[in-house]
């Protein structure tokens, strides 16, 4: 035999080793699953799914019941949460720590599917895939998808350990020597399933298939211990039927060609290749599903081969494993769409049947396989860990953002109502938080009547806006506080959070604050000063920003000497010590909102602004060169005299 067509792992060891191996192995994979899961566990702020399950887990026994009733998901991971939030804490890493544990175990899980489908395997074939159980555990512990679930406070690796776990106790029931003890870790682990997540339904129902594959003598028991979950399931079926067959998100339903796509790409590399937000940008959009379409079209290639390249394991799991997702598409139909982690359990066990294909093949090919499938995910796992595109959504930065900029007597509305509970988590400042619209179709008067109540209590509202698609898709909050504001802030965070802050009356002071520092006496044409301002400053860090770029908030104060009848806008350059012009910006004042020819004689009026540093801006002592200048010909104000003042040196720097 060529060197080249030999098995991955031809010539193994001695018998009497393998067992001590692939005991070492699995303990290496358990090490690695737990360091993966993990590493920069509260890298990321909490987003709103994992927001909202900690609101659900304070509310405590027994509204913690009634609360995950009127939600998609059953209790039990609630339970947990409340439980062990009342021992530790609520701190980002103490909230994500279950999942970690849950996400680990799921290593050994695997390891013992892996031992199972082994002992299935046909005897000639066994001394090849003898590693079997170890490589699907290594695999397991490198997903992509389960690493990212299992950094998140929500309840999907508890799913997944639930059903694998049920799963393994089911395939033992059916082998010589299963007993009591495997038919009671099938029916707890099965029932823990059904309390987790409604789709472990779609597992359930499946696994009868399996029976026919058992002795004959074994069929009726195994029915009698597959009742036993649903069985124990009985309390919250009323609950289930009502909100499967009612719940309706925006959406309202998936392909089946989407669904299968989905899969294909997300199971095996996560969300680290095509982000769960796509790009906005169309071509970066493209390539993403591109390249997490070829990924997971070779790593599912390897997948299929495994599982049907043995006529047995392939009649044996082929419906229990593709079934989840074909059932999901008549049952969910225009009530939910489908996300691949609700079936997770499907996607961790096929990690041994990708394992399966890879010890199949010859030594050559095995070795490119498996460096596909872990180059696959070792670069999803960088883009989860390291590129914030990839990151989900959550509400650090607004807060940070809205107590780093706060203004006395403030208020803040989020547009999607439900989100409330992301904020209030991170909040500490003082104003009220309004969830506005509150529903999607509130009827237009009722909405304007909120906003006004709002806006004539509070001289400044900040604006929180976050799937506005879903939330209010005609943006009639934006729009009228554009109507009947004066736009002072705007604030792009990453990914998809967008932050406006609105004056509800024009920004006009009688004097200059004490926190400003005093401006130039000379005006720009005689007519409008540049009383004072507050220096650029950061407020959020590049990554919780979209740009990615560094963006500095400062404030200018205008006096107006004279008034003027033309709309002029304002540019701002910023100076090295050699005097050359490293950075410029410009726009109008106070955001378009408040135009120079509306501003009254003797008074200040505030102008925030923002800078953007370019990626190699050095942070030192600048100067400022300010001045204004008209848009339809660019003739600076002032033009011939004082048409620009110079302020500073100030440290300006990320």
């Amino acid at each position: 035999m060529s060197a080249g067509s030999e098995p991955l792992t031809s010539g193994p060891p001695a018998a009497k080793n393998r067992a001590g191996l692939v005991r070492a192995g699995g303990l290496l994979a358990v090490a690695v699953g737990f360091g993966l899961r993990v590493y920069l566990l509260d890298r990321q702020g909490l987003w709103y799914d994992e927001a909202f399950n900690l609101s659900v887990a304070r509310a405590g026994w027994p509204e913690l019941l009634s609360r995950a009733a009127a939600d998609f998901y059953p209790p039990l991971y609630h339970l947990i949460l409340w439980a062990w939030t009342g021992l530790v804490g609520t701190g980002e890493f103490a909230v994500r720590y279950p999942s970690v544990w849950f996400g680990t175990l799921l290593v050994p899980a695997v390891f013992s599917f892996g031992r199972v489908v082994r002992q299935l395997s046909p005897a000639d074939r066994a001394g090849r895939i003898w590693p079997l159980p170890v490589l699907g555990a290594l695999l397991a512990a490198f997903s992509p998808l389960v690493v990212d679930l299992s950094q998140e406070a929500r309840m999907y690796t508890l799913l997944g350990l639930a059903m694998v776990l049920g799963e393994v106790g089911w395939l033992r029931l059916g082998l010589k020597g299963g007993g009591v003890r495997d038919g009671v870790i099938y029916v707890a682990a099965t029932a823990a399933g059904l309390y987790t997540h409604y789709a472990a339904l779609l597992g359930w129902v499946l696994q009868p298939w399996q029976v026919r594959f058992a002795e004959h003598d074994r069929r009726l028991r195994l029915l009698l211990w597959w009742a036993a979950p649903v069985l124990l399931f009985g309390p919250w079926w009323g609950v289930a039927w009502g909100r499967f067959s009612g719940t309706v998100n925006p959406g309202a339903g998936t392909s089946l060609p989407e669904i299968l796509r989905r899969s294909v790409e997300i199971f095996w590399t996560g969300y680290g290749v095509e982000p769960f937000f796509p790009a906005p940008d169309p071509a970066t959009a493209a390539g993403d599903t591109l390249k997490a379409t070829a990924l997971g079209l070779a790593v599912t290639a390897i997948f299929l081969y495994g599982l049907l390249s043995g006529r047995e394991t392939g009649r044996r799991y082929l419906i229990p494993l593709a079934g989840p997702l074909i059932l999901w598409y008549p049952v969910a139909l225009g009530r939910r769409d489908f996300a691949p982690q609700y079936v997770i359990w499907v996607a961790v066990l096929g990690w041994v049947f990708v394992a399966l294909g890879i010890l199949r093949l010859p030594r050559l090919p095995a070795a490119g396989a498996l460096g596909l499938t872990l180059g696959a995910e070792v670069f999803a796992l960088f883009n989860l860990h390291y590129v914030p595109r990839y990151w989900n959504d959550d509400f650090r930065g607004v807060a940070r953002l809205i107590e780093g900029l706060s203004r006395p007597g403030e208020a803040i509305i989020v547009n999607a109502h439900y989100a409330t509970v992301a904020l209030d988590y991170y909040y500490r400042g003082q104003a009220p938080r309004f969830g506005l619209p509150t529903r999607p179709d509130q009827p237009d008067p009722s909405l304007e009547a909120e906003l006004q109540r709002v806006a004539r209590a509070h001289p400044f509202v900040w604006l929180v806006l976050w799937q506005t698609y879903y939330s209010d898709p005609r943006d009639r909050v934006s729009r009228w506080f554009a109507t009947n504001g004066y736009l002072a802030e705007d604030w792009e965070l990453r990914p998809h959070a967008r932050v406006m802050g609105f004056w509800m009356a024009p920004p006009v002071l009688d004097a200059l604050p004490p926190e400003a520092v005093a401006g130039p006496a000379a005006a720009l044409g005689d007519s409008i000063r540049l009383a004072g301002l507050v220096p650029p400053r950061p407020v959020l860090e590049p990554v919780e920003l979209a740009s990615g770029r560094p963006e500095l908030h400062y404030i200018l104060y205008w006096e107006v000497v004279r008034p003027v009848d033309e709309a002029y806008n304002v540019f701002v350059h910023v100076l090295d010590p050699a005097g050359r012009v490293v950075l410029q910006g410009d726009g109008p004042p106070v955001r378009g909102s408040f135009p120079t020819d509306r501003w009254p004689a003797g008074k200040i009026i505030r102008d925030d602004r923002m800078l953007r540093l370019p990626p190699d801006f050095r942070s030192g002592e600048y100067r400022l060169l300010i001045g204004m200048y008209r848009l339809s010909d660019l003739v600076r104000l002032g033009h011939g005299g004082v048409d620009r003042v110079e302020v500073g040196p100030f440290k300006i720097g990320p």
